[in-house]
């Protein structure tokens, strides 16, 4: 059940980097030499095959969250510059929700601050492409293309973007 629930998380929103499901009761099961938590193959009689589940996660990939400012006041349907962690980044307002790509179109490399927002589709100022922010900055010109996306909360007036997404 969880890795349906993951595997449908990540394809609808790639810009996700872990899921945690509360109430679920880990199984018992059998562990390697290293503590490590072991899952028996489908098919296989248990005890003759395992294969090893990593329970942390990678440090790298451990959001830092940085907060930035002068978001708040973005207006619905208005694109802005910020630099996270070094990094820039664009940021758009669609219909009240705010969303973070790096700023750098996937088709010509050009910056995309200065691209027109029209409904929730971003495109670029110099080659034309457009890119849908709501579903993780999907290519509408070429599919294939898509912006990076960049996890952005926001609650009470603070704005925060994961800074170790931006940095990769």
């Amino acid at each position: 059940m969880k890795l349906a629930i993951e595997k449908a998380i990540s394809e609808t929103a790639p810009e996700i980097v872990k899921v945690e499901v509360e109430g679920m009761v880990e199984p018992a099961g059998p562990v390697d030499a290293g503590g490590r938590k072991m899952l028996p193959l489908s098919g296989v009689p248990q005890g003759k095959l395992t294969i090893p589940v990593q329970q942390e996660p990678l440090a790298a990939s451990a959001p830092a969250w940085v907060e930035v400012g002068g978001l708040s006041g973005l207006a619905p349907g208005k694109v802005t510059a910020a630099k996270v962690s070094g990094v820039h980044t664009v940021v758009c307002n669609v219909g009240g929700d705010l969303y973070a790509y790096r700023d750098k179109c996937p088709s010509c490399g050009s910056g995309l601050t200065r691209g027109e927002l029209t409904g929730q589709t971003l495109q670029c100022p110099r080659c034309g492409h457009g890119y849908d922010v709501r579903i993780a900055g999907r290519g509408t010109t070429t599919p294939s293309d898509h912006l990076d996306p960049f996890p952005l909360l926001s609650d009470d007036g603070h704005i925060r973007v994961a800074a170790t997404a931006a940095a990769r």
